[in-house]
Formats: structure tokens, C-alpha cells, sequence
């Protein structure tokens, strides 16, 4: 017995960004169905499904163990935002379901859940940390894990997006799955602009430099699948076709995804091979891969939309980029796992 509650212990103790696996897994799955690797994506998404009912059953032990604990968590600037991936990963994964079209029963149970973790997470954490008494710097408060009120605004679209196709189009979800394009992008460029603003103007050593700040690309990325597939809806906005009111987002958010890039693999360049750190302690983050697996998404939402077929090269290459990435990350995660004292964020992160 004693043995038992403390092996729910270690997995109830999982970082509230647990599911960014999931995210990470499921976008990967849907790179590979949409490039033709079916058997990829089918595998990924049995790993998929696993990941996530193990993180919905350590997050509610965690709620029954030490519910004040996860509380203080969600309140707090770094480790409040990772509870969102919650919301996004739910998400990605009723979107991962849907573009390999099996248990399309699931999506809108997934989609309601989605919404309901989006809400509690959201406005749980902005709640905590506005009335806050005692609050960080900027260089210790703000991390990249705080574009996830993007990604996770973002997720629900692209998930909505995808029943609209289903369902026939109704002009309620549109208008509510256009309204969260529009609210993401808000809280993007805040957040991007603030994020710019640490690393031009704040002290940045090399241990700032983390997996995290690979989300400002994730971020962006996921703006312009969720665009895409709204435009590809062929619904309206009043006289307003979403085409028309779109097009111009998701070609600057593909633009400033692909600004990111080239910036972070520099930053990381000189934080591994200039100041010789290890690799280990970025490979260790799934914040990582799902940018890239995003990346690749969203380059072929655009080719699709506008037919600019010289774009699928370029997302066939971050591709395999993003699956090595994974393969790295899900074997460090898994050598974690069989030590008996592994620290939990190690897996999570």
C-alpha cells in the first residue's frame, strides 16, 4: 500500500506542463498524416492517446493529494502558464483525432473539455498573479511558457474550426472561432513585444536562454493553422467572408513564426557551443519540439490555402527535424521515468 500511494506520488508530482507531450506528440502525428507517413502518425497517435489519459490521471491525483499545492502552482509566474497546456493539448489531440478521422465521436467532447480547462486555467492564473502581494522581475517572472495564453486560444479555434468542416458550418462557432483567432493575436503581440523587450534590454545569460522562448515561434505558428482552416471553411462574417478577414493574419504570423527561428537556434547556438553548455538541458523540454511540429503544420495550412506548393519542401525538412527532436526528448523522458528518483520536470518541461 505504502509502496503504491508513493508511486502515485511521483507521477501526481508531474509539472503542471505535462501536457505539452501531448501537444508536442499530437501536432507531430498530423505533420505526418498531412505529408503522406501515415504509419508515423497512426503510431504517434496511440502514443498520443496513452500520454494523455496518464496526464489527466496525474493531474487529478495531484488535485486529490495536494489540491493547495497545485493551487499556489497555477497562481504563480512560472509555473502558472504551463497549466494551460492542459487546454491546448486536449485540443491538439480532438484535432489529431479528427485529421486521422477515427472516434469522431470524441471531438466535441474534447472540444467542451478544452474550453472548460481554457477557462479555469486562463483566468485562474491571470487571477493569481494579478493579486499577488509579492511579485518577480521581469528576468524571473516572464518566460516563453507565457505564450501559451496564445497557443492555447489558438488550439480551441483550430479544433473549432475543424467541426465547422464537420458539422456544416455553423455561423455561431465561426463567429466564436474567429474571435479567438483575433483574441490570440492580441495577447500575442503584447506578449511578443514584452518578450522582445527582456531580450533586448534585460540581462540574458546563458541560463535564461531555455526551451520556452521556443514557444514565440509555436505561438505564431498556431495562429496561422487556425486562420487557415477558418478561411478554408468557405463561411462568412456577416457580408464578410473569414478568406477576406484572414488572409492578411496568417501571412504575417507565418512571417513572424519564421522570424523566430533563425533568432532562437542563434541564442541556442551561443548558449551550447560559445559558452559550452549542455545540450541536455534543452533537449530535456518538450517546449521544443511542438514550435517545430507547428512550423511544419502551419507551412502546409498556407500552401494549401494559397497553392504555393514550393512551401512543402521546406515543411518536409522541419519535419524530420521536429520528429528527431521528439525521439530525443521521449527517450530522455522515458530514462527518466525508470530511475526511482527522477525529478518530475525533467519530464514535463
Amino acid at each position: 500500500m505504502a509502496a503504491a500511494r508513493a508511486s502515485l506520488r511521483r507521477f501526481a508530482a508531474l509539472f503542471p506542463g505535462g501536457f505539452a507531450a501531448v501537444m508536442a506528440t499530437g501536432i507531430i502525428s498530423i505533420d505526418a498524416r498531412e505529408l503522406g507517413w501515415d504509419s508515423i502518425g497512426w503510431a504517434l497517435l496511440a502514443v498520443n492517446v496513452a500520454a494523455w489519459l496518464l496526464m489527466w490521471a496525474a493531474g487529478l491525483g495531484r488535485a486529490v493529494l495536494g489540491g493547495r499545492a497545485l493551487a499556489r502552482d497555477l497562481a504563480r509566474h512560472d509555473t502558472g502558464p504551463g497549466f494551460l497546456t492542459l487546454a491546448a493539448g486536449t485540443a491538439v489531440l480532438g484535432t489529431q483525432l479528427v485529421a486521422f478521422q477515427t472516434a469522431g465521436w470524441t471531438a466535441a467532447p474534447l472540444f467542451a473539455l478544452a474550453i472548460l480547462a481554457w477557462w479555469i486555467t486562463l483566468y485562474g492564473f491571470l487571477t493569481g498573479v494579478t493579486k499577488g502581494r509579492i511579485k518577480p522581475s521581469l528576468e524571473r517572472g516572464l518566460s516563453g511558457q507565457w505564450l501559451l495564453l496564445v497557443v492555447a486560444t489558438q488550439a480551441l479555434a483550430s479544433l473549432g474550426a475543424d467541426l465547422l468542416q464537420d458539422g456544416g458550418g455553423s455561423p455561431v462557432l465561426a463567429f466564436v472561432c474567429y474571435a479567438w483567432v483575433l483574441l490570440g493575436g492580441v495577447y500575442y503581440l503584447l506578449l511578443s513585444t514584452i518578450v522582445l523587450y527582456r531580450f533586448a534590454f534585460v540581462a540574458m545569460p546563458p541560463e535564461d536562454v531555455t526551451g520556452s522562448w521556443w514557444i514565440n515561434a509555436g505561438a505564431a505558428a498556431v495562429t496561422v493553422l487556425a486562420g487557415g482552416k477558418l478561411m478554408g471553411s468557405g463561411l462568412s462574417i456577416g457580408p464578410f467572408p473569414l478568406r477576406d478577414l484572414l488572409s492578411p493574419v496568417i501571412v504575417a504570423f507565418w512571417a513572424d513564426a519564421t522570424f523566430w527561428i533563425p533568432l532562437l537556434l542563434l541564442l541556442f547556438a551561443w548558449k551550447h557551443l560559445i559558452r559550452r553548455r549542455m545540450f541536455r538541458s534543452v533537449l530535456a523540454q518538450w517546449s521544443v519540439v511542438f514550435p517545430l511540429g507547428m512550423y511544419c503544420a502551419a507551412t502546409l495550412e498556407l500552401e494549401a490555402v494559397y497553392g504555393l506548393g514550393f512551401l512543402r519542401p521546406l515543411a518536409r525538412i522541419v519535419f524530420w527535424v521536429a520528429l528527431l527532436t521528439w525521439c530525443v526528448i521521449a527517450a530522455s523522458a522515458l530514462r527518466a521515468l525508470a530511475r526511482p528518483n527522477w525529478p518530475p520536470q525533467q519530464i514535463s518541461r
